[in-house]
């Protein structure tokens, strides 16, 4: 671990437990840099949920995370992974698109609706519940190439757990 950090999904990111845009609770990004020892290769990866409620919030959130991660050269190794509460047609993806972002799943699934993840830990019994498809993303930038891309779904005691699941290579 070379670095590593936080901030805020709000109009004043260093301020802990900063909300804006009318969000239904506080938000942020943890991120961290890492160096492989073999290779010296770096990565970047973000980890995120953005709000559940309100729409402005998320379309907000996204342009920051976006925005943020924009002090790299464009060929740094980047990844932003979690959960976008919003599903893959969604105009909060447009910032990451025309930011230069590609979600993995569908590099190389092709776009498309790839099931829910939403479930309220219940699984297929609540397929036909609020989500109604995929709210968790992997997005790349940079010189990473995705190898493989899963959308894993398992039940552990009775609980519902989804893993999504992302091979790369760092170039």
């Amino acid at each position: 671990m070379l670095a590593a950090g936080v901030y805020w999904l709000s109009e004043t990111p260093l301020v802990a437990g900063s909300k804006s845009w009318e969000t239904a609770r506080a938000r942020h990004a943890n991120w961290v840099r890492l160096r492989e020892h073999k290779t010296g290769k770096e990565i970047r990866v973000v980890a995120l949920h953005l709000d559940h409620i309100s729409a402005e919030a998320k379309l907000q959130q996204a342009k920051m995370v976006v925005a943020e991660s924009a002090q790299y050269q464009p060929d740094f190794p980047q990844i932003i992974a979690g959960d976008f509460n919003s599903r893959f047609d969604s105009p909060v993806f447009d910032s990451l698109r025309d930011g230069g972002w590609k979600e993995s799943y569908e590099t190389l699934h092709g776009q498309k609706e790839a099931g829910f993840t939403g479930h309220e830990f219940q699984g297929t019994r609540y397929e036909k519940g609020p989500s109604k498809g995929r709210i968790d993303y992997i997005w790349y930038k940079g010189n990473v190439k995705p190898i493989e891309s899963h959308i894993i779904k398992d039940e552990i005691r009775g609980k519902f757990q989804v893993i999504i699941f992302l091979s790369a290579q760092i170039l």
